[in-house]
């Protein structure tokens, strides 16, 4: 190829493609929750693919008031510590029972300081093992 037509060329074919590519990559980290500039920033130093590849690995992590929030939908089994989804009324992998993890009780996890079952080896809240 000639050497007049390559800068030409990759200023207005490729430069545009990869702009978009990278455009494209930080709106899909913008609706997973992370930072659209960092996405493209990332995309464009990167490549677009390993900027995608980075988003689809990165958790974001969700924050309220300054503070780490849990996710609303998973407990921990105060018995032996899987995690598994709110609505499940057994643990999956002891049987117990997760009926009356969330009465109210005289004792409550130090990490997080949500109530717990007196028999309780797990925060059901936090998942932190509690101390015997």
């Amino acid at each position: 190829m000639n050497d007049d037509i390559t800068l030409p060329l990759l200023i207005l074919v490729i430069l545009p493609l990869w702009i978009i590519a990278c455009w494209a990559v930080a709106r899909g980290w913008e609706s997973k929750g992370l930072s659209f500039g960092v996405g493209f920033t990332c995309s464009f130093f990167l490549s677009p693919l390993m900027g995608a590849l980075i988003g689809i690995l990165t958790q974001p992590e969700k924050v309220e008031g300054g503070e780490k929030v849990e996710e609303k939908n998973i407990v921990f089994c105060p018995y032996c510590g899987t995690k598994t989804a709110r609505e499940v009324e057994q643990c999956g992998k002891c049987g117990s029972d997760f009926t009356k993890i969330f009465e109210p009780s005289e004792y409550e996890c130090e990490t997080c300081g949500s109530d717990v079952p007196e028999d309780a080896k797990y925060c059901p809240k936090c998942g932190e093992k509690l101390e015997d």
